[in-house]
């Protein structure tokens, strides 16, 4: 049964069970019997079959201003057991608004308008925002529903080109692999920074983009001049989202077709921002070899291209292409490796846990595109195409 205390008016304590509506309504109205004149009915006169289970009898209770309190291991029974959008002790009646953000598409045809896309993200059970860059997640399914198109001749052939016939099959797999799902690369245009109050602006690319011989996307290169960045091109659509650092957490926010004008501020400040960070990156490398950890390399000399061999990887190239062999453990196959090839980064892991090389800087831009890698008895072999043909005195920056 459930029981009301006169010496706690308008509180309600509820009992394991609710047995009777009437009795809750005699004790909430301090006990008397009789309907006095000009009141309402009691809570009794609403029929049982209304309120056929205890959620709806705690809120008619709660709604007729009645202050209900719930036995702690039942509040934590039905906390435990809430889904999004209703109450933790009731599991009705309470509305959490979603966290909202905008990006944009830019489509690779250049006769299709911009697109402002609106993300719904669920907040956490206390309200907080979404941590975190989300939107690698949010725009895998776009370039999943590319691949339904691949021809796989198109594929050998690229593979040939680039590896040679020995490598063709095992790369075509790890291309099918990637391309399955959506594989998403991620190009800073600007990193958060204090010049630009901890924003960062990000493009978001098919990560074999042209391996699906996608277009070509103008307007997405063009931004990135604007942003200093030389002879960069993108293939197929891609998208344009921004990340803020500060105040902690990391988090989306939006970015809308407007934020693409010239005049904004950031595409203004982005060049110099960049520049800065390409020289906080050498004065990084500088403080590395003044420690001793540098990798030896040879520099050159008598038509001989600088390379280079270090504890796990060698890497030798020629004008147009560097090529990094990676040691791997004996038995090793491609499915078991997380390779990310990046347009100025290098990272080889085991998807186990273990990293076998990190390159966060590369001594300059590569055709993420272009560049591909195999598993062989030597190792990982990553042929990577340089985005300007020059010669690298070394690996990374």
């Amino acid at each position: 049964q459930t029981r009301a205390s006169p010496k706690r008016s308008g509180v309600v304590r509820v009992l394991p069970r609710f047995i009777q509506m009437s009795s809750l309504a005699a004790g909430a109205g301090g006990g008397g019997e009789e309907q006095r004149e000009g009141q309402a009915e009691p809570a009794a006169a609403v029929e049982e079959e209304e309120l056929e289970t205890e959620e709806d009898r705690i809120q008619y209770l709660r709604d007729h201003g009645i202050q209900v309190e719930l036995p702690a291991s039942e509040r934590r029974a039905k906390a435990a057991t809430a889904t999004p959008g209703q109450s933790p002790l009731t599991g009705v009646g309470v509305e959490v608004k979603p966290y909202v953000f905008t990006y944009v598409r830019i489509p690779a045809n250049e006769g299709e308008p911009y697109e402002e896309v609106e993300a719904h993200l669920q907040c956490g059970d206390d309200g907080s925002v979404p941590a975190g860059d989300r939107l690698p997640d949010l725009v895998k399914p776009r370039f999943a529903d590319r691949a339904k198109g691949i021809n796989e001749e198109v594929l050998r052939a690229h593979a040939r080109q680039q590896l040679g016939a020995s490598a063709v099959s095992v790369t075509t797999r790890a291309l099918e692999e990637a391309t399955l799902d959506g594989s998403v690369e991620t190009f800073a245009l600007v990193r958060p920074g204090p010049g630009n109050g901890g924003c960062g602006v990000y493009i978001y690319l098919d990560e074999v983009g042209v391996l699906k011989q996608l277009p070509r996307n103008p307007r997405a290169s063009a931004l990135a001049k604007a942003c200093g960045h030389q002879s960069v091109d993108f293939h197929g659509d891609v998208f344009v989202g921004r990340v803020q650092t500060k105040p902690a957490p990391m988090r989306n926010v939006g970015f809308a077709i407007k934020d693409l004008d010239s005049g904004n501020q950031w595409l203004q400040t982005a060049p110099s921002e960049n520049y800065q960070y390409g020289l906080a990156m050498k004065e990084v490398e500088k403080s590395l070899q003044s420690s001793g950890n540098v990798e030896h390399v040879n520099m050159g000399g008598e038509g001989v291209m600088p390379s280079g061999e270090e504890d796990g990887y060698r890497w030798s190239q020629t004008k147009e292409d560097v090529e990094v062999v990676v040691l791997v453990p004996d038995g090793t196959r491609a499915r078991e490796l997380d390779v990310r090839i990046k347009s100025n980064a290098l990272r080889v892991a085991l998807k186990s846990g273990a990293e076998l090389l990190d390159i966060p800087a590369l001594n300059g831009s590569i055709h993420t595109e272009d560049s591909t890698w195999t598993v062989g008895s030597d190792g990982v072999t990553l042929t990577l195409e340089k985005a300007i043909p020059a010669i690298w005195h070394s690996i990374g920056k």
